[in-house]
């Protein structure tokens, strides 16, 4: 499994990282951040996001817990975004609660 690490020091990126990761999606991982060269990472282990801007082709380090590598991902603000596979596991535990 990868993992993404989001900037959540950088000034661009930590109001998305709140409206979406914190916010709209929730799955973001507070107890796995990490400090690296860039900053303070926090991790996500979504495959897709509706919200990425892009990921490293390489991985920027390698999380200390798991061993797995960590990509950098960007966010960027989306008027209404594409439906995945994730947004659609969301909607059906939604409708299950």
């Amino acid at each position: 499994m990868d993992l993404y690490g989001l900037l959540v020091t950088y000034s661009e990126q930590e109001p998305l990282i709140t409206k979406h990761c914190f916010g709209d999606c929730g799955k973001i991982s507070m107890g796995g951040a990490i400090i690296t060269d860039f900053g303070a990472l926090m991790i996500c282990c979504q495959k897709e996001c509706p919200y990425e801007k892009g990921t490293t082709d390489d991985p920027i380090g390698v999380s200390e817990m798991t061993g797995e590598p960590v990509y950098l991902r960007a966010l960027h603000e989306v008027s209404s975004p594409q439906p995945s596979q994730f947004t659609e596991q969301q909607n059906v535990q939604k409708e299950q609660s």
